[in-house]
């Protein structure tokens, strides 16, 4: 069984979540933004093995923290190749907002997507970054910045793009079945809820 536990980070509370198997105790992470210290605390507490980390997009306040837990966890990381190739232009990554931009280094993507043993499904969804992905495991969904309860993504950003955004909350909503969506900010809400609640979403179909 899968569980997910989330810890709000950094200065925009970005939600990191650490997904494990309770069985294995074998784990991912998603979107470690901030907090270094509190998510391996927490990583400590539920006594997770992690074994790759993954974001959601190439801004900073999803990955700030990463460079530290790849020193404590030397894992896999997957960043989407098209927001990795885009992380030292601090106007892009987002960092010039806190001037710290030491740890934008290009990190590698790996190829590899069976973890936990299961198969995890990385879907394209740019329009708040030209990279930014939704991951999916099973009935749950980590939509980053595209999708949020009731709204969706900012386009505002150098790299944002309103018209590939609407693109891929279409691609979204026209997954089969319903799934728990955890954002990258904010409260979880459901595929199906959100494809007859969420205005932006209703536009698209």
């Amino acid at each position: 069984m899968l569980k997910v536990d989330i810890v709000a980070v950094g200065m925009l509370q970005t939600n990191c979540y650490i997904v494990y198997d309770t069985e294995t105790l074998d784990g991912i992470l998603i979107d470690p933004g901030g907090h270094t210290s509190r998510i391996l605390a927490r990583i400590s507490e539920l006594s997770v093995a992690v074994k790759a980390i993954f974001a959601t997009h190439g801004h900073f306040d999803h990955l700030l923290a990463v460079p530290k837990i790849l020193a404590e966890f030397p894992v896999p990381l997957y960043v989407s190749p098209i927001d990795c190739r885009h992380l030292t232009p601090v106007t892009v990554s987002l960092a010039d907002i806190i001037k710290e931009t030491d740890f934008f280094i290009p990190f590698p993507a790996s190829k590899t997507l069976t973890f936990l043993g299961r198969e995890i499904t990385v879907y394209a969804t740019p329009g708040h970054s030209k990279g930014s992905v939704s991951i999916q495991i099973e009935d749950l969904l980590f939509t980053g910045d595209t999708l949020f309860p009731g709204s969706c993504g900012r386009t505002d950003f150098i790299d944002g793009d309103s018209h590939e955004l609407r693109e891929s909350l279409l691609l979204l909503a026209s997954l089969p079945g319903s799934y728990t969506v955890y954002p990258g900010h904010g409260p979880s809400t459901t595929l199906s809820h959100e494809r007859q609640q969420n205005p932006y979403m209703r536009n698209t179909l």
